[in-house]
């Protein structure tokens, strides 16, 4: 299910006929029974009273909602069009289709019921709807549906799906601290909405402030013990806490649980190695991609372990998947690189730093991984140029060390002493500030 549907539902009408119908249309409508209870009332007043057209709308529409809640999705999706026959401008039916079409990752359409919704009657579930299906459906950058969404939250401050819904944009593109701000208003408003605690427990993770990740990934799972992401996230957390026992605990019930989603044995594997069980966790990660076929997800674990435990040949291999099987992204590319430049194969390395620059250029790693290929390619004033501007874009000053020990195995010392001193004045020059 999508979202939270918060639209008031159109309000009784004085009813032309209503029969013996009254009472169970009335609290169809107020909506504030059970489900099953409300679907039982309004099939009741449907069947007892003699209704006008926009009456019987107004009967539908709590009817196919509650189906909606009780994911009865194909009979609260035939309710929704049955409305939108008997009025196409009919707003309830435009942003149940649109929901319906959200859920099944259809945002093209959903984004159309929501426009039409919204050119009726604005309001905060539709323009947070809207939002949403334009940005994931590729049709609306980031700044653009957090505008619309922002509006939402204008109109319902309280709207907890859709400052989720915000922070996850936001976190989507590395905009932590905002995303952070989103949920944890969310989990302000909503402490008992396992979603909202995990997701702030996520951006936390991200922020490497492990323990409160902790805390909230756990209350996430107080409130629904059988929530499987918040598990997956819970074993990450634990195994950069360095809690391996628990953290293989969690991977394994996250395995059992979903036996055909490679996040748990990648879980598993990574807490394998920390456990010096490499060939273990390679040997299972081999097993599951076989059983499972082609995971982009799974095969840049698979290439990303091998590199990390000295074997560039193999992760070549699997990395070389993804780029002719799949889709890669910016972090494909820049494993890629990695993996390049372990094996001293401008060839691999170039190729791929120039693919994470088209999409990226002003990316820390993009920059850095583009000097490291710089010096390989002996092209070193270049080198020392892009390594300043992923200095200046964020990168860790720490990674100097691995950055003059490439110049250093190119044979330029005198660079390498140069920028050594260099970096040591700038931290020397900032202390006495």
């Amino acid at each position: 299910m999508a979202a939270l549907l918060v639209a008031p539902l159109p309000a009784v009408a004085k009813y032309a006929d209503p029969g013996h119908g009254i009472k169970a249309a009335s609290a169809c409508i107020a909506f504030d029974q059970s489900y099953a209870e409300t679907i039982s009332l309004c099939q009741q007043a449907m069947d007892d009273g003699a209704w006008t057209r926009q009456q019987y709308l107004e009967l539908l529409a709590p009817l196919a909602r509650a189906h909606y809640y009780l994911d009865h999705d194909e009979k609260a999706q035939a309710l929704y069009r049955e409305m939108l026959e008997l009025d196409p401008g009919f707003v309830p039916a435009l942003v149940g289709l649109g929901w319906g079409a959200y859920d099944i990752k259809d945002y093209e359409a959903a984004g159309r019921f929501f426009e039409t919704a919204l050119s009726r009657s604005p309001s905060a579930e539709i323009y947070a709807g809207l939002g949403a299906s334009l940005y994931l459906g590729g049709q609306a950058k980031v700044d653009q549906a957090i505008e619309l969404i922002d509006q939402a939250l204008a109109m319902q401050p309280e709207y907890s799906w859709a400052l989720r819904r915000k922070g996850w944009m936001l976190e989507d593109h590395n905009r932590l601290s905002e995303a952070e701000e989103a949920f944890r208003r969310a989990v302000e408003l909503t402490p008992a909405n396992a979603a909202a605690n995990f997701a702030l427990s996520h951006v936390l993770r991200r922020q490497r402030n492990w323990r409160e990740a902790l805390v909230f990934v756990n209350r996430a799972l107080e409130l629904n013990p059988g929530y499987v992401r918040a598990l997956s996230g819970r074993a990450l957390i634990l195994y950069y806490m360095d809690h391996p026992g628990p953290a293989l605990k969690d991977a394994d019930a996250v395995i059992a649980a979903r036996p055909n989603w490679a996040e748990g044995y990648v879980r598993k594997a990574r807490v394998l190695i920390k456990l010096d069980r490499a060939e273990e966790a390679h040997v299972l990660l081999g097993e599951i991609d076989g059983r499972l076929g082609y995971n982009g997800f799974l095969t840049y674990w698979r290439a990303r372990l091998l590199l990390d435990d000295g074997q560039p040949d193999r992760a070549l291999e699997q990395s070389s998947r993804i780029l002719s099987e799949g889709s890669p992204d910016l972090y494909d590319y820049l494993l890629q690189a990695r993996i390049g430049l372990a094996l001293y194969n401008r060839d691999v390395a170039r190729p791929a730093v120039d693919e994470a620059l088209s999409l990226q250029p002003g990316n820390k790693w993009v920059l850095y991984y583009d000097a490291m290929t710089l010096v390989q390619e002996h092209r070193f004033p270049d080198a020392v140029s892009r390594f300043d501007a992923a200095v200046a874009a964020g990168l860790s000053k720490r990674k100097l060390d691995e950055f003059v020990a490439a110049l250093e195995k190119q044979k330029d010392h005198a660079r390498a002493q140069k920028m050594r001193e260099r970096y040591a004045m700038d931290s020397q020059a900032r202390a006495a500030e």
